[in-house]
Formats: C-alpha cells, sequence, structure tokens
C-alpha cells in the first residue's frame, strides 16, 4: 500500500511552499474524486449467506475504503444477475416471499445487497465493489497508484494551485493540472469500462484486520 506521501515528488515541485499536511489532504481528495468517477479500484467481498435471510450489508471489515457501487456478484462461477425491485413486481408475483438458490441480485445502495430468491441454504456470494478511500485514509493500493499516480497528482495541483492568496497559487498551474486531471480521469474510464465488458480480472484490494 502506498501511503499519500509517496505522492509527494509529483505534487509539491508545482505547488511551492505548500506544506506537507495540505498536501495530503489534497492529494487524498484528488485520490476519492477519482476513485468515485472511475471505478478504478475494486474490492472482493465474500458474504456467507443465512437460510432465510435475503438482504445483507456490506462492510469492508476495517479497510481504508467505502464502497462506490456494486459491479456484480456471483456464487462461485456462476454471476448472478442485476435486478430492479419494478422488474420483479412486475416479472414474479410475490417474489418477496420466494426461498431457493439465488440467481440475482437487487440493491439500492452500495451499503447493501439483496439475493433473490431468498437462500434457503448457506452458501457463499462474493461481492464485487468499486471503491473509494475514505476521507481518514493513510493511503491507497499500489495497482492503484503505480498506473493513476500522475493522475492523482494532477487533481491535487488543481486544488492546491486554485487556493486563494497563497505563495502557491497560480491560476495557469491550476487550469493546466485540471485539463489533465479531467483527461485521465476519462481515459482511466475507458480502460474500466474495457476490462468490465471482458470480465477481466478486477485488481482485489487488501483487507485490513
Amino acid at each position: 500500500m502506498k501511503v499519500w506521501s509517496d505522492f509527494f515528488d509529483y505534487v509539491a515541485p508545482l505547488v511551492p511552499g505548500a506544506d506537507p499536511s495540505l498536501l495530503e489532504l489534497h492529494i487524498r481528495n484528488a485520490a476519492i474524486d477519482f476513485c468515485n468517477d472511475t471505478r478504478a479500484a475494486t474490492y472482493s467481498l465474500p458474504i456467507t449467506t443465512v437460510v432465510g435471510q435475503s438482504s445483507y450489508d456490506i462492510s469492508l471489515n476495517g479497510a481504508d475504503y467505502t464502497p462506490v457501487i456494486i459491479n456484480s456478484a456471483r456464487i462461485q462461477t456462476r454471476e448472478l444477475k442485476p435486478v430492479t425491485t419494478d422488474y420483479l413486481n412486475g416479472a414474479v408475483l410475490g417474489w418477496r416471499n420466494d426461498q431457493g438458490t439465488p440467481w440475482a441480485y437487487l440493491s439500492d445502495d452500495p451499503y447493501s445487497v439483496r439475493l433473490y430468491p431468498t437462500p434457503d441454504e448457506a452458501t457463499e456470494v462474493v461481492v464485487e465493489l468499486s471503491v473509494m478511500p475514505t476521507r481518514s485514509s493513510a493511503g491507497i493500493e499500489d495497482y492503484v497508484y503505480d498506473r493513476y499516480v500522475e493522475v492523482i497528482a494532477h487533481g491535487a495541483v488543481q486544488r492546491i494551485a486554485s487556493i486563494p492568496q497563497k505563495p502557491y497559487t497560480n491560476p495557469q498551474v491550476a487550469q493546466m493540472a485540471m485539463i489533465e486531471f479531467i483527461k485521465g480521469k476519462a481515459a482511466a474510464r475507458t480502460e474500466v469500462y474495457k476490462s468490465f465488458t471482458r470480465k477481466s480480472t478486477q485488481v482485489k484490494l487488501r483487507k485490513k484486520y
């Protein structure tokens, strides 16, 4: 895992005079923005089902990340189908009472998932999430750093150079960094989209215990 100070060499030269705490704050904020917009960081979460229980909370077990969206769910190698409440209401009469082996999942928010039908035996469902760092996070995974360090650095420079009436205030640098940050996020979104459509193996973030 890379800590936020690992980004300093990419940010500090463009905002001379910015203190380390300010650098860290805006690097973290830029990383949050980047991960939220691109879905480039993922987390694999196993959930053991309980007979008769359809809904499960998404907990990242103390990791420095928060969910952005549920990308997929599977039982062993079988992918569950994402569906909506409206779909089930129209397609399956009394679906809330059905029990069996889940073949679908619903998620109105990234903090919970509902399986359909309700499990009638205990099994393991693996939920794949896109995640972003929390506001108190210490850093980010090596993969995201290695691939996107300069993009995230541009986001941090934009924020810091835009602060008014400081030694490091520089509208031209801020504008340049904003353009590069937007371009970098767009390229990352394309990479992630292609990866999802190819069903490539996603990078899995380590849990912190």
